[in-house]
């Protein structure tokens, strides 16, 4: 048979046999769908519309009626033998331009790499009687301060035969730390300067973000951030844990997808572009969710997806770089930084190694928002934390218009007192949809200008004089009414981009989980939220977001802004930190053992704090709910 395919950039024909799912034709083909999902046809991220021929579906074969083309999802659907013609929509591909948080700012600390550099001068061959120079070489490095037992490993022998055979009169050594020995990794004949770099990598389960630091200086040299190939397979958590019990080669493969078509380019593109290459890289450090840790070792998540969400391990130990996949250094490390829990990942670990330090005399809450939202709360009597489940709303993601924070993207957005709306995108470019950061911004603000009110519904009159009002037909006669953000003139698809009143109730579910969790680790420390000193934002989202629209709405607690600050990708700053602080990794597995996991289902609150969270809690910037409730919840005294 033959197919033709209509795709947004390109069309092709294609020969499959009968019987090959058209999902994995066109994955084949190089067309990137959006298979969050999994492909179990629970979602509509791969639809394609049939303008053509007989495919095969559940129910068995079926033909196209001339002019009156079908959109079905593409993983449900087969060939057949007869030859037919689909399309592909734009909005069935995965986003791979969007915006990735690689900003991270952490407290000073001592400059202490994982691998330290020592030069040698050596002398001539003839003083040193019979003894081997890895003996010789040994006692040098003791006279040079290094203390302990000292091994080395066959590539750095081996490169000391070069030496000796060469007569070189200078080494240099890489050393690697570990709690109970020195680790030569690397004796290089040291007439010619070499690059002494470590990797720091932050695994998300949508993005990938790595820095290249020097660990001679401690220098961010450069970054580079893509997409993890892994959302071609399944998109979420959830979906990427059920993907991979599919088969020990459906596991592998996800393994392969993010360390040899993500990481591994990432690599080679950063040693490139400081004229290195990748046996420069002497140690590599990643951070990331506990699922996505799994993955990475090619170990199942399996008991992650069901109760008591139950993780294989934890603390992994350092391990081979090379060994895992890396195209680094032979004799590199690989350090993965420990998880807390099956749901609380080496991303928070490392975001409280960037934001908790040695202040434990204050109350500090930690908050990371994404699909997953984990919640910490750290005061002087310890830590407490909880994963609240969001949804993917504040990613853009199950909103009519919303989009990732790509190119385009409406990122923020205002309404002046003569209701003038006007937005801002990312790039500056024509508005193609509207991510997280752009929803609230527009709920907080029509909620302030009277469009809508605490329950999110739309003040159709006001929506109408203003000519924004639409509606968006939902089946069997059922109307959503919606604001058009932007008209179809302005975007670049000649669509108008409109958040509807579901769009709304999606996005205050996400926000109610969220203060619902925070909340439940407030009560139970027996704190309320102004005795709150510090409020730390963790993530992108957190880095982009208008503080005082996030109170007003109800997802941040009411407390001044000056209590709060963004540390940006944490994970990705705590990967690096581990890097040029020897200190780092004990004190991350310290971290990951000491919160208390406040289970939200166990809670007896928590189903009406989260029903009570679901409003609009404020009208305006002045206007902030009192403490006496809270305080008499708990017992005390105004």
């Amino acid at each position: 048979m033959g197919l033709h395919v209509n795709g947004p950039h390109r069309s092709f024909d294609a020969t499959p046999g009968p019987g090959e799912l058209v999902s994995t034709l066109l994955e084949e083909a190089g067309l990137a769908l959006n298979m969050r999902c999994g492909g179990h046809g629970t979602c509509n991220g791969c639809r394609v519309i049939l303008e053509s021929g007989t495919f095969a579906g559940k129910d068995g074969e079926f033909s196209v009626p001339d002019g009156k083309p079908i959109e079905v999802r593409s993983c449900q659907i087969r060939t057949t033998e007869s030859p037919g013609c689909l399309t592909v929509p734009a909005t069935s591909l995965i986003e791979t331009s969007a915006q990735i948080e690689d900003a991270f700012s952490f407290p000073d600390f001592p400059f202490s790499p994982s691998v330290s550099r020592v030069a040698l001068q050596l002398p001539d061959p003839r003083e040193t009687e019979h003894r081997s120079l890895r003996m010789h070489v040994g006692d040098l490095v003791r006279t040079a301060g290094v203390r302990g037992p000292l091994e080395f490993t066959p590539t750095a022998l081996r490169e000391l035969g070069e030496a000796l055979r060469n007569e070189a009169k200078l080494l240099d050594l890489a050393l690697a730390r570990t709690s109970s020995v020195h680790r030569v990794l690397s004796a290089r004949a040291g007439e010619e300067a070499r690059h002494f770099w470590g990797i720091a990598v932050d695994i998300g389960t949508t993005t990938v973000a790595a820095v290249l630091v020097d660990l001679a200086d401690g220098r961010l040299l450069r970054r580079a951030a893509r997409y993890n190939a892994q959302i071609e397979k399944a998109d979420d958590v959830a979906s990427r844990i059920s993907y991979s019990c599919r088969s020990p080669q459906a596991l592998e493969e996800l393994r392969r997808l993010v360390v040899h078509r993500t990481i591994n380019p990432m690599i080679a593109e950063l040693c490139r572009a400081e004229d290195g290459t990748t046996a420069d890289v002497l140690r590599v450090a990643v951070s990331g969710n506990t699922v996505m840790m799994h993955l990475l070792m090619g170990i199942s998540p399996g008991g992650i997806g069901r109760f008591p969400f139950r993780p294989v391990e934890t603390h992994f130990r350092p391990v081979n770089a090379r060994g895992a996949g890396f195209a680094v250094h032979p004799e590199a490390f690989l350090d993965i930084v420990p998880s807390v829990a099956g749901y609380v990942g080496g991303d928070i670990v490392s975001d409280l190694l960037l934001s908790v330090g040695a202040q434990r005399d204050a109350n500090m809450l930690l908050i990371d928002i994404g699909t997953n939202g984990e919640i910490v709360l750290c005061t002087p009597m310890g830590m407490w934390v909880c994963a609240t489940a969001a949804g993917p709303a504040f990613e853009g993601h199950g909103t009519l218009s919303g989009c990732r924070a790509a190119s385009g993207a409406i990122e923020h957005l205002s309404i002046d007192e003569h209701d003038t709306l006007a937005y801002t995108t990312v790039g500056g470019e024509q508005p193609i949809g509207i991510c997280g950061t752009g929803i609230i911004d527009f709920i907080a603000e029509a909620r302030r200008r009277g469009w809508l009110d605490r329950r999110g519904r739309f003040d159709l009159e006001r929506l109408r004089a203003l000519g924004r009002h639409t509606t968006i037909p939902a089946g069997n006669g059922v109307q959503f009414h919606g604001c058009i953000i932007a008209f179809a003139e302005e975007n670049p698809a000649g669509q108008p981009i409109i958040v509807c009143e579901p769009d709304i109730a999606q996005v205050l579910k996400a926000k109610a989980a969220i203060y619902a969790g925070i909340r439940a680790l407030m009560a139970e420390c027996h704190l309320i939220m102004e005795d709150l000193d510090r409020l730390v934002l963790a993530g992108g989202f957190g880095r982009h977001i208008n503080l005082a629209n996030a109170i007003m709405l109800g997802l941040l607690p009411d407390v001044p802004v000056e209590r709060y600050e963004m540390i940006g990708n944490g994970s990705l700053g705590g990967a690096c930190r581990v890097l040029l602080d020897g200190a780092a990794a004990a004190a991350c597995d310290a971290i990951a053992c000491e919160p208390h996991i406040v289970e939200l289902n166990l809670i007896p609150n928590f189903e009406d704090d989260f029903i009570d969270s679901m409003m609009i809690p404020h009208d305006s910037e002045d206007e902030f709910p009192g403490v006496v409730a809270e305080l008499a919840a708990l017992g005390r005294e105004p």
